[in-house]
């Protein structure tokens, strides 16, 4: 069966499938507690016209989607297939520029703005927001470029993505990349009530804005060397997070009632290298011996005293790795005898 006739089914099961909120306990309580103690006001809001001309370039494209406008970029070029790169929550296509800056003189390299972040359209009211919307939107983005298959790379809640879509478009994806990736759900780990996220101090922020020391206080997290976060990266981030319409996505995103169905992961049959920072305060580093575990063919890189976006901490190391495992040939049966 094509897969265009199998898709009405596949996105029937998706819709089917709770995922997993991602704003951290730790995260929200620290947000409030900041907003208490300094009684911050102001407005931080941007209109999206002002931060698009701020953060666009000439080598930002856009393409429709089901409505939505898609940011991406499309840069570099190779003879090998095109690596896709799928950003975390909160973030943006930009937490990739240094991996652009590297891998593109040798392969062509897309990355995209999701929905509801950064540049690209905030989701849209009474949509269904989780992980199977996102899946459905990145397969049809790719149809639209015209890319059959590729080598996927996902961070964080893209990470997710990634690995879901693998599972119902594995003719789409030579080869997997998980940075620091979601997948499991555990006492320990999971996420706030939907209490803490309704309280009237967080709805405070998305009609105000995020102030530029909270979004600084939080990005401090995802590092496992906080002395490494640049002034450049902050401003970004606090731009793109205040653009109209994104703090409101992103508070819909979530207080959705959302986890992964981890016992899929199991059926990742595409070789897969998991590449992890081992001070990740966002996501435990059980977790990438979890995917070692569960996904047969793999590839694992633990990172001493790195966060959560190694991509960032230690663009050139890990962009290395991942250059290897594309190019060294490795396969499922490789990698199983490597494992065997």
């Amino acid at each position: 069966m094509a897969l265009g006739d199998r898709m009405p089914a596949i996105r029937e099961r998706l819709k089917k499938r709770p995922v997993r909120r991602f704003a951290t306990e730790k995260f929200i309580k620290a947000a409030l507690g900041v907003l208490n103690r300094t009684q911050i006001e102001g407005r931080h809001i941007l209109s999206r016209e002002e931060v698009d001309e701020r953060m666009t370039s000439y080598k930002s494209r856009f393409v429709e989607i089901d409505g939505y406008r898609i940011h991406y970029r499309d840069e570099g070029s190779g003879e090998g297939l095109p690596i896709v790169l799928l950003h975390g929550m909160a973030a943006s296509l930009f937490v990739w520029n240094d991996w652009v800056r590297i891998l593109s003189t040798r392969h062509r390299v897309i990355r995209l703005d999701m929905p509801g972040f950064a540049l690209s359209d905030p989701i849209k009211p009474q949509t269904e927001i989780g992980v199977p919307f996102f899946v459905d939107k990145i397969e049809k983005f790719l149809r639209a470029l015209g890319i059959q298959e590729c080598n996927l790379v996902g961070n964080s809640l893209g990470g997710w993505i990634a690995w879901e879509f693998s599972t119902y478009f594995p003719d789409m994806v030579n080869k997997l990349t998980l940075l620091n990736a979601a997948g499991y759900v555990t006492r320990e780990t999971r996420p706030p009530s939907v209490g803490i996220l309704s309280s009237p101090k967080i709805m405070h922020l998305v009609r105000t804005g995020v102030p530029k020391m909270l979004v600084k206080m939080l990005i401090r997290q995802s590092y496992g060397d906080p002395k490494k976060l640049k002034k450049e990266f902050v401003e970004r981030h606090y731009t793109l997070t205040n653009r109209e319409g994104n703090l409101a996505s992103l508070f819909r995103i979530a207080n959705t009632e959302i986890s992964p169905d981890s016992e899929r992961i199991q059926t990742v049959q595409i070789p897969t290298l998991i590449m992890w920072g081992s001070k990740d305060r966002v996501i435990d580093i059980k977790d990438a011996h979890r995917f070692a575990k569960d996904i047969p063919h793999n590839k694992l890189v633990i990172y001493e005293k790195v966060g959560h976006i190694p991509m960032v901490e230690i663009p050139e190391q890990s962009a290395a790795d991942l250059e290897a495992f594309l190019s060294n040939g490795l396969t499922s049966d490789t990698l199983a005898r490597a494992k065997g």
